[in-house]
């Protein structure tokens, strides 16, 4: 049985609308509006907000009967406006830029107006709530898929929901299915003769009457030929993580373990939830924001993908972060290093510079690159390296030479690109 993982999640803002009297039968209110609602849509509406639409209606008092109109442009801004003291039902509703403009939120409230005394009235604007649809596509490299199946669900709660999907051929498929607004925890797999293949969790903001798209492509069978993901996401106001590494695709190797952290470029995420999955199944739900991935736990030469779900601890943003991995075998690989020489002691910036690498063990030279003068500081790269632990040596030509004191180690456990500076003295 899969394991799933999901918390409900929602959106607020406020309207702050404060007042000051100015005689003995009304007082100004001002009006103070915030954005209100997410930024950035992936639905069929555009979710910036283009105004306020504010409106009032007197229920008792020497207000009964009134009523007034106030429009506020941009996404923040204040207004103010004379009212009669009374009891007020003070409503808006946020605009969109869209032409015509489409009404995207909205909120309420009643409250009562004294001459003379200071208030303040909160508006909390909400996007509507009711059933929206999910339209997914999706589509893979076959040349392994022999008899391929999708699955797609959708977590909320403790709801878990199926779409029923359409393949459109061995390597595509799409469906859609209709499901109450807010945050989900969206499912894609695909399967091999009923054994999981590849998958991907994402973290899904359906809008209530609107459409939400989610696309992706998975490679199935090898690196090469790429990984290209245009996924269509957050309705709502997503977390913007930042990941180590960058998601991307990276080999992998037996006897490493891989760490993959994310942290958020905005706000804090001390006391938020992290759901990690591999291929679309969970595999650690907790506080952790680096997941370490034993490479010993995976098949040679099958992609994973490696999903992280972040969710805020009031529930009122999510985000996600994927990358694919792909063991390989270490006897049939070769790698590229790269880095910085500097000499620490000032001199020979004018000579070439030479940098070797020995064999750790036996100190045989196996590896040299020349570093063209001038400068104290010199980068250096080796490409088709074997596997193996090396000793750095620099020296320039016709001077001295430093050793550097720790062992590169390659392949080393830092997915990506493999890079070290060294610096030392040239005596």
């Amino acid at each position: 049985m899969r394991k799933l993982f999901s918390i409900g999640l929602a959106v607020l803002a406020v309207l702050a609308i404060a007042s000051c009297g100015i005689g003995t039968d009304k007082a100004t209110v001002t009006f103070q509006t915030s954005n209100s609602v997410p930024l950035r849509s992936v639905t069929t509406v555009d979710l910036t907000c283009e105004h306020y639409a504010i409106h009032g209606v007197g229920l008792a008092g020497l207000c009964e009967g009134a009523t007034f109109d106030l429009d506020i442009a941009g996404t923040s801004g204040s207004a103010s406006i004379d009212l009669a003291q009374g009891t007020w039902l003070f409503t808006s509703k946020v605009w969109n830029a869209d032409v015509p403009s489409k009404d995207i939120g909205h909120a309420s409230v009643t409250q009562t107006i004294t001459a003379g005394t200071p208030a303040t009235v909160t508006l909390v604007n909400l996007p509507y709530t009711g059933d929206g649809t999910v339209s997914m596509t999706m589509g893979w490299v076959p040349a392994v898929v022999v008899n391929p199946g999708v699955e797609v669900e959708f977590l909320q709660g403790a709801t878990l929901r199926t779409m029923d999907v359409t393949m459109d051929s061995n390597v595509a498929a799409h469906g859609s299915i209709v499901l109450p607004s807010g945050w989900h925890t969206g499912f894609m797999r695909i399967l091999d003769s009923e054994a999981l293949s590849a998958g991907c969790v994402r973290a899904v903001r359906v809008l209530a009457n609107e459409t939400t798209t989610w696309d992706e492509f998975f490679t199935v069978a090898a690196l090469e030929g790429g990984v290209t993901f245009d996924a269509s996401w957050f309705p709502g106001q997503p977390l913007v993580l930042t990941t180590n590494p960058a998601p991307g695709v990276f080999p992998v190797y037996s006897g490493h373990v891989y760490d993959f952290t994310v942290t958020g470029a905005d706000v804090s995420l001390v006391g938020a939830t992290f759901a990690w999955y591999i291929n679309g199944d969970a595999t650690a739900v907790g506080a952790s924001a680096t997941y370490a991935l034993d490479a010993d736990t995976l098949t040679v030469d099958r992609p994973y993908y490696v999903s992280a779900l972040v969710f805020l601890p009031d529930g009122s943003r999510a985000g996600d972060a994927q990358w694919v991995v792909t063991k390989h075998s270490t006897t049939a690989e070769q790698f590229d290093v790269s880095g910085t020489a500097t000499n620490t002691g000032g001199g020979y910036s004018a000579l070439e510079w030479r940098v070797w690498l020995h064999d750790w063990t036996t100190d045989e030279g196996m590896y040299m690159v020349v570093m063209p003068a001038p400068g104290l500081t010199r980068p250096w790269s080796f490409t088709g390296l074997a596997a193996g632990t090396y000793r750095i040596e620099v020296s320039a030509i016709g001077g001295g030479a430093f050793i550097w004191p720790d062992p590169l180690v390659i392949p080393n456990s830092v997915p990506g690109a493999q890079t070290v500076d060294v610096s030392g003295n040239m005596p």
